[in-house]
């Protein structure tokens, strides 16, 4: 018979999102649970780059990353998780300015200093620069990477300090609703009456969100990612938007290149984690119109990793109207990790009755409520 327990708060995911939750429910004095389907960090989290970035052109979003960075600063001195901060430059063509323009606004709003380049500015900060399109850049010198799946297991680890419970192996197999709310979940020997299930399953969320009658339109869409042994010499993290590509700096030498390459939806229990190799050709190709430091790059090691996909590129964050007390903090298209620990903050609030430090409104589950269209945005986008 299953054992019967509760808490305030039952965060569903122990990646970089759930954790981050479940930290700032410990930490504000909340009851809280958290149930991971395998190992902390083993999902989407453990094949992130780990890049994090200031400048978003929603200025909600914009302010999660402000409060992110701090707490990735932090960690590091307390316990190290591989932090890096060469800077990011962003790049992009005129159908770009001004998305750039609002990303840096943004960020500025927050006290973060943002550095504007026009075209030949550009390549004078980055002279193996070889995209002539590229009409304005901006650049954060403090953005960075760090290793996410260090980032999941510390933030686990302050979970745990702060009280609250973790039950890895433990996957979600119902969850009961009673007069419109989650009355109890079941997991593994538990059933779980919580007042409060947050929903940060990542591309898991959909089939969360279904056990309680949800839809939830986010899609497990398939990006790639490369090592080469061409070595960026102290240079910034990039992403140019025009070419859908970003690359930064390996920590033991050589350089990491990602990107999606198309809105290819996957199982996220059975999908291909290998790279076929037109795949590869396209991505090399994409990064050498770039930087002419790629052209003729060999390659090192290629994985395939998820990303959850919405239709508008902006994360799910909000209670369901149907069912109040499921909130879903998903959705983050490719951003989970660099957005972590600022949406950790705000949901943790909102799980608990608290007012979160920015508005979710932009973010709420009821925006899709009369959308037809469900294509997802599959670009790296900066929303």
């Amino acid at each position: 018979m299953p054992t019967s327990i509760s808490c305030d708060v039952l965060i569903i995911g122990g990646g970089a999102v759930g954790t981050s939750v479940a930290r700032g429910v410990a930490e504000r004095g909340g009851d809280a649970m958290l149930l991971e389907a395998a190992s902390i960090g083993n999902g989407s989290t453990a094949k992130a780059a780990g890049m994090f970035r200031s400048q978003f052109s929603t200025l909600e979003t914009a302010h999660f990353a402000a409060r992110s960075v701090p707490v990735f600063e932090a960690l590091e001195r307390q316990i190290g998780i591989g932090l890096h901060q060469p800077g990011y430059l962003l790049l992009g063509g005129a159908d770009y300015r001004e998305k750039l323009e609002q990303a840096a606004d943004n960020a500025e709003r927050f006290d973060t200093p943002v550095t504007r380049y026009e075209g030949q500015e550009c390549r004078n900060r980055l002279p193996t620069l070889c995209d002539d399109a590229v009409s304005f850049g901006t650049e954060v010198t403090t953005d960075g990477y760090a290793d996410p799946y260090l980032f999941a297991t510390a933030q686990a680890q302050a979970v745990r300090e702060a009280g609250a419970t973790i039950h890895t192996n433990t996957p979600v197999t119902d969850l009961s609703i009673s007069d419109g709310r989650i009355e109890a979940v079941t997991a593994g020997d538990l059933c779980i009456r919580p007042q409060t299930v947050v929903n940060a399953a990542g591309v898991w969320a959909p089939r969360i969100c279904s056990m309680a009658g949800v839809s939830l339109p986010i899609s497990p869409i398939r990006t790639f990612a490369v090592t080469s042994p061409v070595s960026l010499d102290d240079s910034p993290m990039v992403l140019s938007l025009d070419h859908n590509v970003y690359y930064r700096e390996e920590p033991g030498g050589g350089s990491l290149i990602g990107g999606p390459i198309s809105g290819q939806t996957a199982d996220p229990d059975a999908y291909d984690g290998s790279v076929s190799l037109d795949i590869l050709l396209e991505l090399g190709e994409r990064v050498a119109r770039v930087d002419s430091r790629f052209v003729d790059m060999e390659i090192e090691r290629s994985w395939a990793g998820l990303k959850a996909a919405t239709p508008d590129g902006m994360p799910i964050i909000g209670a369901h109207t149907a069912v109040p007390n499921l909130i879903t903090a998903a959705g983050y298209n490719g951003h989970g990790f660099m957005l972590s620990p600022g949406v950790g903050e705000a949901v943790s609030a909102l799980a608990l009755g608290e007012s979160p430090f920015v508005s979710l409104s932009p973010f709420s589950p009821a925006r899709f409520a009369d959308r037809d269209s469900q294509n997802q945005h599959t670009r790296i986008g900066l929303s």
